[in-house]
């Protein structure tokens, strides 16, 4: 039965001591209470306390090795590295992209809403149980989930086309999305085109992509581009006919993706993307 605070449990009676004791008797006792007292400050200060302060710099090796393995490399091949930059790269004719790359650092909540709504649209067509052109309320939510997590708020509007190309319109009665039948095409004079260079991860905590980018427009290469579709930063002796990415990293601006790791969803999620370079 477990003991109720401040219950004390008391022991067995001690043994009464003999009353004769002799002077010799005494006199020893002492003695050996003073070498085993001397004995235990020696073995404290020249073994144990040296002992102790080498596993504590032991234990803080031991927890920073830790703390380094942690994080490794991850093939950018592999699924989850295209699975979370196709979730975030959208292409439909126009420079819509643009919105990751105008600011230094962007977060998942300033990325421009009609980007943010074809990015919906995908992945609810991927996400989807049907085989035609509709999605449902219900596929956008989960969509919502898959790229940013449940906590990310997105209003899902009811009330308009939602899309650039192709455009969905919204069955008040079905609640669902379904794509227009009217042919789309949006073109553009700028081309945007990137490339993933490399890839790390945390377990349960977060997915780090780094991606080189460049901006083309008619002959030439450029590493900047802003809200107004200005072009900065020209690559020089660069062609754009036979412009290869792979070939010119080293010319180009690099960005860093993060996603964080959902414990809601236990997805990674996209949380930023910043210029590192």
């Amino acid at each position: 039965m477990a003991k109720e605070k401040y219950e004390v449990t008391v022991g067995a009676p001690s043994l009464k001591p003999k009353k004769k004791k002799t002077v010799l008797w005494i006199i020893l006792s002492l003695i050996i209470g003073i070498l085993i007292g001397g004995g235990s400050l020696y073995y404290y200060d020249h073994f144990y306390k040296k002992d102790n302060n080498v596993k504590c710099i032991d234990r803080d090796d031991t927890k920073q090795v830790s703390n380094d393995v942690t994080e490794k490399e991850l093939n950018i091949d592999s699924y989850l590295v295209k699975k979370l930059m196709t979730g975030i790269h959208f292409k439909d004719g126009s420079i819509s992209e643009k919105t990751l790359y105008i600011e230094k650092k962007t977060n998942a909540k300033d990325l421009d809403s009609n980007y943010l709504d074809n990015l919906l649209l995908k992945e609810g067509y991927r996400v989807t149980n049907s085989f035609d052109d509709t999605i449902s309320i219900k596929d956008l939510e989960l969509a919502r989930e898959n790229l940013f997590g449940k906590n990310y708020e997105i209003i899902i509007p009811t009330d308009k086309e939602v899309g650039s190309c192709p455009v969905f319109n919204y069955d008040v009665a079905n609640k669902t999305y379904k794509k227009s039948s009217e042919a789309c095409s949006l073109t553009n004079d700028i081309k945007i085109k990137y490339v993933t260079v490399s890839a790390t991860i945390k377990e349960n905590d977060n997915v780090t992509i780094y991606e080189r980018v460049a901006f083309i427009k008619n002959d030439g290469v450029y590493k900047k581009i802003d809200g107004s579709n200005n072009l900065s930063e020209k690559l020089e002796d660069v062609n754009s006919d036979d412009f290869n990415i792979n070939e010119n990293n080293d010319k180009l601006n690099k960005y860093k993706y993060t996603f964080k790791y959902d414990k809601n969803t236990k997805n990674y999620v996209f949380e930023s993307i910043e210029l590192v370079k």
